[in-house]
């Protein structure tokens, strides 16, 4: 037995398949590619200079426990 409700949801189900369009085309500008390429640099250098900043510690860091399984 189909409710009052579920007759609702169905013919908004329908009505949306059939309002969407067929063919969807995306468009990208020639500069989003450029634009994603910088920010993916930026990670990658602000890693590595982070890297070079914290690398006394970060190495200090591995002697220490290293240095204690030894023993």
């Amino acid at each position: 037995m189909v409710t009052s409700r579920s007759k609702v949801v169905i013919s908004l189900v329908i009505i949306s398949f059939m309002m969407s369009p067929k063919n969807l085309h995306a468009y990208l500008e020639p500069g989003t590619s450029s634009y994603i390429f910088q920010i993916i640099l930026a990670f990658v250098i602000g890693g590595l200079g982070s890297l070079k900043l914290y690398w006394k510690k970060i190495k200090a860091y591995f002697q220490a426990f290293s240095f204690k399984k030894r023993r």
